[in-house]
């Protein structure tokens, strides 16, 4: 009879340093739905601050330039690490990126500022997965602001679902929508131009950022929007019939779908 099996200790981990240098020098395969040779997909791969610090060193080197598609979702790392990696944006190190995904990570406000104060460097940028990264109105009026400085020009879809968001932050997206027509001075491209889908389900919205909606869309700041998503906020029955109204009133409602 052959002995019995003795259990084996699993290998210890490496450290997440090492890790993550063996992760870039040998990258998980991607998806059949992303384009192969521009893609990175480093979802849900325990990702914590030393492993985004040790991405943005090989960011700043200038690896990723060809980068259009990445998705760092379902990770550990925080506001410091996504801090690290905002610096080596700042350095143009993905001018081609259309497709960020950071959704799940808690990048918190402080995290989504520092993206927003650098997110110019990605002049092709058009859609940011952002579901449950746990900033608020702070990070909410960062992108907004940087809207107002021409700095999303491409943006067309974001994803917020989950954040904590509250009325503050929706009413500075919706300042920001109006800033071509309310602003004789704004810079040329403010605003989100290119912008069509917003979901921001789950957050902290009431009725005073419904009432900000509604009156940007009689107001005509709607350029190319044509989506919100507003299920699961706080909003009253109010806040959803002033959106409704407007809406019904200046019969728009083939051209704007807004979803409670």
């Amino acid at each position: 009879m052959a002995p019995p099996e003795v259990p084996t200790e699993p290998e210890e981990e490496l450290p997440s340093a090492e890790r993550m240098e063996a992760l870039l020098r040998n990258p998980p395969e991607n998806p059949r739905s992303c384009p192969s040779e521009t893609s990175l997909w480093l979802q849900g791969r325990k990702l914590d601050d030393v492993c985004a610090e040790v991405f943005a060193h090989a960011l700043r080197r200038g690896d990723y330039k060809h980068l259009t598609y990445l998705t760092l979702g379902h990770n550990h790392f925080g506001p410091r690490g996504m801090s690290a990696i905002a610096g080596a944006i700042a350095q143009d190190a993905m001018p081609k990126l259309e497709y960020l995904n950071l959704g799940h990570c808690p990048i918190l406000d402080e995290g989504f500022v520092a993206l927003c104060a650098v997110i110019g460097h990605m002049p092709k940028l058009r859609t940011i997965e952002l579901t449950e990264t746990g900033f608020g109105d702070l990070g909410a009026s960062a992108l907004a602001a940087a809207a107002k400085g021409g700095n999303v020009r491409s943006l067309d879809s974001i994803y917020m679902r989950g954040c904590k968001m509250a009325d503050v932050g929706m009413k500075a997206f919706m300042e920001a929508l109006g800033e071509p027509k309310t602003n004789p001075n704004a810079v040329e491209g403010a605003g989100f131009p290119s912008l069509q889908c917003l979901h921001f389900n789950d957050n902290k919205i009431g009725d005073e950022g419904c009432l900000a909606l509604a009156d940007g869309i009689e107001n005509g700041h709607m350029a190319k929007a044509r989506l919100f998503q507003m299920g699961g906020n706080v909003q009253t029955r109010d806040g959803f019939e002033v959106v409704t109204e407007v809406l019904e009133e200046y019969e728009l409602r083939r051209k704007i779908s807004v979803h409670f």
